[in-house]
Order: C-alpha cells, then structure tokens, then sequence
C-alpha cells in the first residue's frame, strides 16, 4: 500500500467519525446523512468504506450551482447518486458502478448537491426526478 493510499485510508476513517450529519427525508421516508462540503472530504466521498447504513447517505455540497461529475475511484458500494439543484430538488438519478474511474456527470448546469445511497434505495421507495429533499433543523 502506498503512502498516498494510506493517508488516503486513514482520512476516511478519521472523517467518518467527524463529519456533519443530518437527519433528511424524501417523501417521507428518512435518511441519515453525513455533509461534506469542503474539496478534499468531496473527493474523499465513500471511498474505502465496506458499508453503508440502509437509511444512511452522503450529501456533497457545493458552493455553487454548477455541472457536477462523480466517480466511484476506491469505492466498493453499490451505489445510486442523485444529483439536485439549489432547492434540494432531485433532477437526476444514476446508478453507479463499484470501483469504476468514469465519470458520471450531471446533464444540468444546476446542480449544487450529490446525494448518494445504497443502490435501489430509491427505487424501492419510488423516489422520481422532481421529488424534494427535506432536512431537519
């Protein structure tokens, strides 16, 4: 394993225990959502994580509304990706594959956040494009 990989690993260890969390809904059905917001824990993402919750997520945010692209690099889940404009408002939905280095850009130049989950967690609670992601205070 090299440095950078190592560093990499230990990084994500360290983050998942200190990140924000939220509690959300989409259509009434509820998500525990970690936040991450700055570039280098947006790169970090899900990587080298075995698992995920089944209620459980990571929302990427951004400063700005923009094309938005996401990879799955070191990353082992099945995944589904949603990406959303300003207005938590889901536009896109993919899902992703393990490991794979490709890009999976948005369509739209409104995009402002990523939301990941386990994948089919959407589809089994028949969560479309258009539905609205809400967060508790």
């Amino acid at each position: 394993m090299t440095i950078r990989k190592l560093f990499l690993l230990l990084t994500a260890l360290f983050h998942s225990h200190f990140t924000d969390a939220i509690e959300a809904s989409l259509r009434g059905f509820v998500l525990d959502l970690e936040i991450v917001e700055s570039k280098e824990d947006r790169a970090l993402g899900l990587m080298y994580r075995s698992s995920l919750a089944t209620n459980s997520g990571m929302l990427f945010k951004w400063p700005e509304t923009s094309q938005k692209c996401m990879w799955m690099k070191n990353t082992s889940l099945d995944l589904s990706l949603a990406y959303l404009d300003e207005k938590l408002i889901i536009r896109e939905i993919h899902n992703l594959v393990p490991f794979s280095e490709e890009n999976v850009c948005s369509k739209s130049q409104n995009i402002r956040y990523a939301l990941e989950v386990n994948k089919g967690w959407f589809d089994e609670r028949e969560i479309k494009v258009f539905s609205k992601l809400s967060i508790s205070d």
